[in-house]
């Protein structure tokens, strides 16, 4: 079944809906504080995108059920980043994907309130998906319909862990290179000691666990190639993120030490 539960933040969904998640008392933030909010707008029938409050700014005040928090943070002068995702139907081999097409950064003038927006999309190389003892190259099965972007997750939830090995570029101006291999386990139940919302703190959520290089290892570790770029060998991860089911993004975390959050609560408006 599709990953909509699981997922919200980077599926295209009926309605709009939001988070807050803070950092939890074991860490070196004691008592917890809000740490961030995330956003997810449905853009078309297959897209959407996703905001998330930039770490140096304000936390916006006033956000709640019912209010649009992209106008409210517009209207305090509040910064703030995006993703963009888009369901791939299968071309090839009969595989649904979600891809991530681009990242984007939202700036708010703090004294006129205007927006100016900027986009770095991404420009796949290669990709591989390993499950049940296979690896299969999948980079012409992502770029058959003529798209750049990455393939972020399979649209149906997992039975059986998988990986997702990608290298590819970013457009800052140059195409900068960057490698990004992810492991999916399939549903569990993990609780979350933040949460405040409706619904059971306990609950069935989906474990991703990432590694990231781009130029050097920002998260996780692995073995570098001839060419001074990850060879997809080695590869060890940090953090473990869980999807809670019917919560979505950041619902427990586990791992980096120093960003260690889990959500509070969730809304739609």
């Amino acid at each position: 079944s599709p990953l909509h539960g699981y997922r919200p933040q980077s599926l295209p969904m009926p309605r709009c809906s939001w988070g807050e998640f803070q950092r939890p008392v074991n860490d070196a933030y004691n008592p917890p504080v809000p740490s961030s909010k995330w956003v997810t707008v449905p853009t078309s029938s297959t897209t959407s995108e996703i905001y998330w409050t930039k770490g140096d700014q304000k936390l916006a005040v006033g956000d709640g059920d019912g209010v649009d928090p992209l106008s409210n943070w517009r209207a305090q002068g509040i910064s703030y980043l995006g993703e963009e995702f888009r369901i791939k139907s299968s071309c090839l081999i009969g595989r649904d994907f979600i891809c991530q097409d681009a990242f984007t950064q939202y700036n708010v003038n703090t004294t006129t309130l205007l927006v100016t927006k900027y986009r770095y999309p991404f420009h796949l190389t290669r990709a591989i998906i390993e499950y049940n003892g296979l690896s299969i190259d999948i980079t012409n099965e992502i770029a058959c319909d003529g798209n750049n972007g990455i393939p972020y997750a399979l649209q149906q939830i997992p039975t059986m862990p998988y990986i997702l090995k990608v290298w590819a570029q970013y457009d800052f101006g140059q195409h900068r290179p960057f490698y990004w291999q992810v492991r999916y386990q399939p549903p569990a139940q993990r609780m979350n000691t933040c949460w405040r919302g409706a619904g059971a703190s306990t609950r069935s959520a989906i474990a991703n666990s990432e590694a990231w290089w781009d130029r050097t290892w920002t998260s996780g570790s692995g073995a570098l190639g001839a060419d001074g770029k990850p060879n997809g060998e080695g590869v060890t991860y940090d953090p473990t993120s869980y999807r809670g089911k019917s919560a979505g993004w950041v619902w427990s975390n586990e791992g980096s030490p120093g960003w260690d959050p889990c959500l509070e609560s969730t809304w739609t408006w």
